[in-house]
């Protein structure tokens, strides 16, 4: 299947998408690293992989997931190709769970679902 314009676009800006935002490398990293966690870490909307490889780094088993997803930047264990709605992870234990930037790129209907799901 051919890709679409949009995903085309998400790639251009994931490729050009080097160097973390300030909020992520002194805000949220800080506090990301101190805590302890539940694996295998489902990273959903993992993006270019900043927090999961920050997690595999540390020796975590990290699941990442996104639908527009560069595995050539990812260390984790597992990539999934995949948007969180339709992800299934059939008789797949998961830990923590990280929706650090998946819910802001969700309709407010659909948030609920995913968060039950």
């Amino acid at each position: 299947m051919a890709e679409s314009r949009l995903e085309k676009s998400w790639k251009s800006l994931l490729k050009e998408y080097e160097a973390p935002s300030y909020a992520k490398k002194y805000i949220l990293e800080p506090l990301f690293s101190k805590q302890d966690y539940l694996e295998p870490i489902l990273d959903a909307g993992c993006g270019t992989g900043f927090f999961s490889n920050l997690l595999s780094e540390k020796g975590y088993q990290v699941i990442s997931i996104d639908k527009n997803l560069d595995e050539t930047q990812l260390h984790s264990y597992m990539k999934v190709k995949s948007d969180i709605e339709s992800f299934n992870p059939v008789k797949m234990i998961i830990g923590d769970v990280l929706l650090i930037n998946i819910l802001s790129c969700l309709e407010p209907k659909k948030r609920l679902a995913v968060l039950k799901k």
